[in-house]
């Protein structure tokens, strides 16, 4: 299994997750409210049959209000610059299917009609549409449930580039008030942020992606390193030639030291070998081994006192 390495983990997380953050950042949403009897702000919607689209008057709207028809066929359509719209509503336990067409497509349908066939849920999301190209959109809605159902319609969203240019239809709100010419710091403003946070979240990405290059590679200099060391050096030291009158190192150890061989002279000129025992009296080795000190002639002298060897006995022969 090969490694993974600084440049491809770089390629692998770091580039899809920047360009999701260029993408994001370089995106915003633009919320208009469908009111009782106007789009704020001011965007051009068509309702047909207008007569058919009445003022539904419920706090519980984003706006305060919305659009409602009851009518079979009833449509509202509108031309957009972006790529994605959004259409939020209410779902009533009244409603029942609609059907929308984007970009002159094949229709789609939707089921409106609330899950509880007794409450009504306002603020949800009835249709939506992402992945467009950037560019001029159509968007119809029909209201093509039988006639009694209701379709009630509460706001418009619509995500824009920030390559798209303002003036062009669908795009940032203009203020109408003022002369074409006149400056619209809002808007300026508006795409002064986006371009920092962008800017802002390439350089964190940037940084992790450095961060985790210089990790993989300290990393794999690590290992590398292990495998190329040796075994370890183990040297054997031989031990010196002990003492035959040295102790072991184990006071456990019961100690032996070779015996004395003391000549004495045997009337005839023979000598005849004897064997003493060791100065220390017990071979044992440990505090009882020790002779214990007897007092000399001299006060305030302590010396050990040693047994004289035993007296030979007399010859084997003896002449009359």
């Amino acid at each position: 299994m090969g490694r993974l390495t600084g440049g491809s983990a770089l390629r692998l997380f770091a580039l899809p997750l920047l360009k999701a953050v260029v993408i994001n950042c370089l995106t915003y949403n633009v919320t208009y409210d469908i009111t009782n009897s106007t789009v704020t702000p001011d965007f051009p919607v068509t309702w047909f049959l207008p007569e058919v689209w009445t003022e539904d008057n419920n706090g519980f709207n984003a706006g305060g209000g919305g659009r409602i028809t009851t009518t079979q066929g009833a449509t509202m359509n509108f031309t957009f610059v972006g790529t994605a719209v959004y259409l939020i509503g209410v779902k009533a336990p009244g409603s029942d299917v609609i059907s929308i067409t984007v970009d002159n497509t094949d229709p789609q349908t939707r089921n409106i009609s609330s899950p509880d066939a007794n409450v009504y849920w306002f603020r949800q999301m009835l249709f939506a549409q992402e992945g467009l190209n950037p560019g001029t959109h159509t968007f119809l809605v029909n209201h093509s449930s039988t006639a009694g159902s209701r379709l009630s319609l509460d706001q418009i969203i619509i995500s824009k580039d920030t390559d798209i240019p303002s003036g062009t239809s669908g795009g940032p709100p203009k203020n109408t008030d003022a002369p074409d010419s006149a400056p619209q710091p809002a808007a300026q403003k508006n795409k002064g942020a986006i371009i920092g946070g962008a800017v802002a979240g390439v350089v964190a990405l940037v940084a992790i992606g450095v961060a985790l290059f210089l990790w993989l590679r300290l990393r794999k200099a690590r290992s590398a390193a292990r495998d190329t060391r040796g075994a370890p050096d183990v040297r054997q030291t031989t031990p010196a030639h002990a003492s035959p009158w040295e102790p072991p190192l184990n006071s456990t150890v019961v100690f032996t030291p070779p015996p004395i061989m003391r000549f004495s002279s045997a009337p005839g000129g023979s000598h005849t070998p004897s064997i003493i025992s060791p100065p220390f009296g017990s071979p044992e080795v440990g505090p009882s081994a020790m002779p214990s000190p007897q007092l000399g002639p001299q006060s305030g002298r302590v010396h050990f006192v040693e047994k004289p060897p035993p007296t030979p006995g007399p010859p084997p022969y003896m002449h009359q």
